[in-house]
């Protein structure tokens, strides 16, 4: 898949790409692979590098570091929404919190209450905050594959998908206060802001 970057300017001189920031939002693992390895790679390896020039953190931030990170995790997801755990959870929040929030399991689905928690959006801030584990909770196509049951564990129920809403939104709000290359990749590090 190559890397993503995000940079505040981009000027090319020659054969020479120079950035003026940077924040590495998909291939982070890729890099420091390469990093470790970097005595034994061949001269002749070619990496496809995507550079993208974001002025200000906005949402189209947190866009492009959703779409470059999301390897088919809807497919798996949309196969986890008739499991009985997704299910269960959804009646459970519905019961615990009428008209107030409501747990997605699927696309497309409609709720009464004004806000709505979707479980993958739950799954990496349970992943983040209760496992401890925020760098893996941008790994999205784990989520609902092999990390499963470690994140949907007996242990949740709505109270605890509740706190992680209202946590969540707390910490989007800490946004603006951020320095700008933290704010630039927002959307992985907000995870590491909900698990401190």
């Amino acid at each position: 898949n190559g890397l993503t970057l995000l940079t505040h300017s981009l000027v090319v001189e020659g054969d020479q790409l120079h950035l003026n920031g940077i924040a590495v939002v998909n291939g982070c693992q890729s890099l420091l692979s390469f990093r470790d390895r970097r005595n034994v790679l061949s001269e002749d390896l070619k990496v496809l590098v995507k550079v993208v020039q974001i002025s200000e953190p906005s949402s189209f931030t947190d866009k492009i570091t959703y779409r470059t990170n999301n390897q088919n995790p809807v497919d798996i997801r949309d196969q986890r929404s008739s499991d009985r755990i997704q299910r269960d959870l959804q009646q459970q929040v519905s019961a615990a919190f009428p008209g107030e929030l409501g747990y997605g399991i699927r696309e497309g689905e409609t709720f009464a209450a004004p806000e709505v928690l979707d479980n993958r959006e739950a799954a990496q801030l349970l992943m983040a905050v209760y496992l401890g584990e925020p760098w893996n909770a941008v790994r999205k196509v784990r989520l609902f594959d092999q990390d499963y049951h470690r994140i949907f564990s007996r242990d949740v129920d709505a109270q605890r998908l509740y706190f992680i809403h209202q946590l969540n939104k707390v910490v989007s709000s800490m946004r603006p206060r951020l320095r700008s290359d933290l704010a630039a990749s927002f959307a992985s590090v907000r995870f590491s802001l909900a698990y401190l």
